[in-house]
């Protein structure tokens, strides 16, 4: 198979013209010092002049959110010298794509789930079609959702989430892509991500 350097296209050009007036937080030390912080990549790649956004299936082995449709992160640990260390390490881990196969293209507000976990998301453009290597034990399954299919009002809603404690929660989700269902705070971030566009 032939591998070719993927073009930055328009919608990619947008998204990372619009990231580059974010300020990225330079204070995670304090902001994580009195809870739970994790930080996540959301990776891009352009095949056939379209747009595709890869995600993660969680393993169902996992203690936590297993089985559920997540972006290549993880939680912060002591040796990472900041979130993007964390985004990098963890995608590294989990699917095998370094970070010499990519290129950031910016840092998207950091949100807090309703789990109390605290989210830096990192976006990202592959620039080539990757070999997946997939870390079985916390990884079940690798997908690309085109872009225009995440766009399309038709596909996505917010509906109520309650917790354990009957809190209520508006949150947002999309109909099921090849039978599987994104929602939370990873629908929460592919929209976020999307409205750079």
């Amino acid at each position: 198979m032939v591998i070719k350097e993927m073009p930055i296209n328009k919608t990619v050009q947008q998204i990372k013209n619009n990231l580059s007036l974010i300020p990225i937080s330079k204070n995670f030390a304090n902001e994580c010092r009195q809870r739970n912080c994790a930080a996540v990549m959301l990776l891009m790649i352009v095949i056939d002049k379209k747009v595709f956004l890869l995600f993660t299936k969680r393993s169902n082995s996992l203690n936590n959110h297993r089985g559920q449709i997540a972006f290549p992160g993880g939680k912060i640990e002591n040796q990472d010298k900041s979130p993007l260390d964390t985004a990098i390490r963890e995608t590294r881990e989990e699917i095998g794509i370094t970070e010499r196969m990519y290129e950031i293209l910016g840092a998207m507000p950091a949100k807090t789930t309703t789990k109390n976990y605290f989210i830096y998301p990192y976006a990202g453009l592959l620039h080539t079609e990757p070999i997946l290597a997939i870390n079985r034990a916390e990884v079940e399954k690798a997908l690309f959702i085109p872009i225009e299919w995440l766009l399309s009002k038709k596909n996505s809603r917010i509906e109520k989430y309650f917790t354990n404690t009957g809190e209520a929660f508006d949150v947002r989700s999309y109909l099921p892509y090849e039978d599987e269902r994104i929602w939370g705070i990873t629908a929460n971030l592919t929209h976020q991500l999307l409205s750079y566009i």
